[in-house]
């Protein structure tokens, strides 16, 4: 079925479910069986009018991954809310449209935004979620100070599991810039000041991370998920079998959405004895949802298992799928690092012209994926020595290391 067509019967359906009156709904269930070839009729069904419809829109496309089209829906809603002095209403649906600016990487507006939030409204429980986000476009930002003021005033307002996972992962950032600084940093007395400054992040994140394993005993959400990956990070020995089956349980009850994915990917990679499962499942929820994004980074993490035990094979099968997926959504995150598995597998096997055109791909990858947000984010810079620098020395290497190196090449 056609896209539009797709999305015209989704409307439908939104519509149908709320039609009180009776020759609307027979005329929708009509509509419903318009042949493909009919697909036309999308520009005579009159736009969602309602806010409520305008907030599914919304959700519908945020969970495509068309954000752009989720913030269009979302403006719309706050407009109408606005109009009948729904403060409250217009208020939730601008944390929304923050939301997507965050994840699109235009933080300056995200963080406009949710000031004149947090200095408009009242409503406590708004207040809160608005201080987190505030946190999260931050330390998106790699402003971490900041982020962790702000997250500590939402929990001020009010504790939350969601506050307190993204405290624990901003910490955990910190934890990483200071151990960075004291690698860098003249050998004495600097040195140690953040070598000490590093300790001190590790046990406030895990003071808070165990606040938030208390608080997600009695949650069974996406948001004690989270915690328990978390935790399973800083914990010295890791997840214990308890909480390795806790997390299962967790993850398998989630819905089929795009935060599933994320998930079931990040908690792959704590969960060892099972991860070829999770990555899997990761796969096949993205393909079901039509999230090539999502999909491109499920196939990635694939690929990288398939390295990692030494099938090469299909190692590289799925980093050529995983390339595919990410080129269809301009996915420049795993589009980068599927080429650079690709040229680690050419290389093992021998094809020089093969490692070097893939490796060229990932680094003009790479240089796309910086210039697509205003700013550089702390991942990519405190990450810089283990995810970006390999690159460009395994570039070098394989230009060198040519049987016959070319003018160009040198």
């Amino acid at each position: 079925m056609g896209q539009k067509m797709f999305i015209l019967l989704s409307c439908l359906k939104i519509r149908l479910k709320r039609a009180n009156n009776f020759f609307f709904s027979l005329l929708l269930l009509l509509l419903l069986i318009i042949p493909e070839g009919a697909a036309e009729v999308v520009a005579t069904i009159p736009a969602p009018q309602n806010a409520r419809e305008q907030a599914d829109w919304g959700a519908y496309y945020w969970q495509k991954g068309e954000l752009h089209r989720a913030i269009d829906a979302w403006q719309k809603e706050a407009e109408i809310y606005r109009s009948q002095g729904l403060t409250k209403k217009e208020a939730e649906a601008l944390l929304k449209i923050s939301q997507s600016y965050i994840s699109l990487g235009q933080l300056r507006l995200a963080i406009f935004y949710l000031e004149k939030l947090i200095a408009s409204v009242e409503e406590s429980s708004l207040t809160a979620r608005a201080w987190e986000q505030l946190g999260n476009a931050y330390t998106r930002n790699g402003e971490l100070a900041e982020a962790e003021i702000a997250y500590n005033k939402s929990l001020e307002i009010e504790p939350n599991l969601s506050t307190l996972n993204n405290l624990v992962i901003l910490l955990q950032k910190q934890i990483l810039r200071a151990k960075l600084q004291a690698d860098s940093a003249r050998p004495g007395a600097e040195t140690e000041r953040y070598r000490a400054e590093s300790e001190s992040y590790q046990t406030e994140a895990i003071h808070y991370a165990k606040q938030a394993l208390a608080l997600s005993q009695t949650e069974q959400s996406s948001s004690s998920l989270r915690t328990l990956i978390e935790w399973g990070k800083l914990s010295s020995t890791g997840l214990s079998t308890q909480e390795l089956e806790r997390g299962r349980r967790l993850l398998e009850k989630l819905p089929s959405l795009r935060i599933k994915v994320f998930l079931a990917i990040n908690w792959a990679k704590l969960d060892s004895a099972q991860s070829q499962y999770w990555f899997s499942q990761a796969q096949e929820i993205a393909e079901q949802l039509g999230d090539e994004f999502a999909e491109s980074y499920a196939l990635l993490e694939l690929g990288l298992l398939a390295e990692k035990s030494g099938n090469l094979s299909q190692a590289l099968d799925y980093a050529q799928a995983a390339q595919l997926k990410a080129q269809l959504k301009w996915a420049y995150g795993s589009l980068y690092q599927s080429h650079w598995l690709a040229s680690r597998i050419h290389q093992q096997m021998e094809d020089e012209e093969a490692a070097i055109s893939n490796r060229s791909d990932a680094i003009a990858a790479l240089d796309a994926f910086n210039q697509g947000s205003q700013n550089i984010s702390v991942e990519r810079r405190l990450n810089f020595k283990t995810r970006v620098e390999p690159i460009y020395r395994g570039m070098l290497k394989l230009l060198l290391d040519a049987p016959a190196p070319s003018q160009t090449n040198l």
